[in-house]
């Protein structure tokens, strides 16, 4: 039996959960990259964790959002198939 992915790990809930945001709000990632006065690229290396981004950064986002930290964070509901 093999074992299913039940959960994600930190930056993907992040990614996942800032898209969310993002679609619920209609903004787009150049806006909150215009937001946290950012390039966009550097935004998606962010959210992809290619640079490893630390807790400070991850606030900062969650600031420009105005969503709590733990929203950011939070693990999404998953759709079991």
């Amino acid at each position: 039996m093999t074992k299913r992915k039940t959960q994600f790990d930190a930056m993907e809930r992040v990614l996942h959960n800032v898209d969310a945001i993002l679609e619920e709000r209609g903004l787009t990632r150049r806006q909150l990259a215009d937001m946290l006065d950012m390039d966009e690229s550097n935004l998606s290396k962010m959210l992809r964790n290619v640079n490893s981004p630390r807790v400070c950064q991850i606030q900062r986002l969650a600031d420009a959002l105005q969503v709590d930290i733990s929203e950011v964070f939070k693990q999404p509901d998953l759709v079991h198939s």
